[in-house]
């Protein structure tokens, strides 16, 4: 598991690219993302700011521009996953401004995390299990140690974690992590799933 974290646009856009690059383009293996609610206000946030910056210049970067461009070109990059958690966190902010007249999450990106959440729950439901090798069996205590190990991992360099613990949304993106580390997609063709990233801003 890979694990992005978010800052200028831009320079999150390069590390996306690098990693898109590091992965490679595999026969019968795909790369997911797992998208936070946070990561989803961060970058409506952050390409509100490039927007703003990028008025009036001719070299602008529409996939920076805004919150729906953005997302729609990680959605290209990787298979970009709403879990139904994250899109009842995501909803519970449209509603919510940064100032009197700006929408924290904006409609346009709203509507687009509604479709990537039916599009991953679709994608989840043609996943399967893949023992390695073909014989072995995955019991819950491999999933367990896959999530402790993950939670370890997404704690690496994040005080805040350790202080305050994982929230139930938290908890419910680790297990699909896990779980989808461990899977295959069956339909139409049969893929590997060959890496999962958690994007986050913590």
């Amino acid at each position: 598991m890979g694990k992005f974290t978010l800052k200028i646009i831009e320079d999150f856009q390069r590390e996306l690219d690098h990693m898109v690059e590091l992965v490679g383009p595999e026969q019968n293996k795909l790369s997911v993302a797992i998208i936070d609610t946070g990561a989803v206000i961060d970058i409506v946030r952050s390409t509100k700011s490039y927007e703003l910056a990028s008025r009036g210049k001719k070299d602008t970067n529409l996939s920076c521009y805004n919150g729906y461009n953005f997302l729609n070109y990680m959605d290209r990059s990787f298979s970009l996953i709403v879990l139904p958690s994250v899109l009842g966190e995501v909803r519970r902010h449209i509603d919510t401004k940064i100032n009197s007249h700006t929408k924290e999450i904006d409609d346009d990106s709203y509507s687009f995390i509604e479709k990537l959440a039916q599009k991953s729950f679709d994608f989840i439901r043609r996943t399967s299990f893949t023992p390695r090798p073909i014989t072995e069996t995955i019991t819950d205590d491999d999933i367990r140690y896959d999530i402790w190990n993950l939670s370890l991992r997404a704690c690496e360099n994040c005080e805040k974690k350790h202080e305050e613990g994982y929230s139930e949304v938290d908890k419910d993106i680790l297990a699909y992590a896990a779980y989808l580390s461990r899977s295959y997609v069956r339909e139409p063709n049969r893929q590997q799933i060959h890496q999962v990233f958690v994007i986050s801003p913590d």
